[in-house]
């Protein structure tokens, strides 16, 4: 199984468990698949505990968890313009001027080195 075919088998709906991501057609949270595992719990037991679980399902939790921090580094880019504009207009600054990550994240500029 590819990938591609494992992520399919993730669901992330508003409607069911908070929007959570969750093995589709179930209300098994990936992160309980992956917390388990953390935690040393056999794949085996899982699937005990968990009849509607496949192995698939299990690897599909960890393919979902392996590409979280892309996932998370591709929506702060993505978040970053409206962040600028939002500190811009909260700070009094004209928005000419580009802040950089830190700046956004400590909420004050660096001192101008001119």
């Amino acid at each position: 199984m590819t990938r591609d075919d494992l992520l399919q088998r993730i669901s992330i709906d508003p409607n069911i468990c908070f929007g959570k991501p969750c093995i589709r057609g179930t209300r098994i949270w990936v992160a309980l698949i992956i917390k388990n595992l953390a935690a040393g719990v056999p794949e085996a037991e899982i699937l005990e505990a968990y009849p509607s679980l496949t192995l698939d399902d299990i690897q599909a939790a960890l393919a979902y968890a392996a590409e979280a921090p892309e996932r998370l580094a591709s929506d702060h880019e993505q978040m970053l313009p409206e962040l600028r504009r939002l500190w811009d207009e909260s700070s009094g600054h004209s928005g000419g001027r580009k802040w950089t990550r830190e700046e956004l994240h400590e909420r004050r500029p660096v001192a101008d080195e001119s």
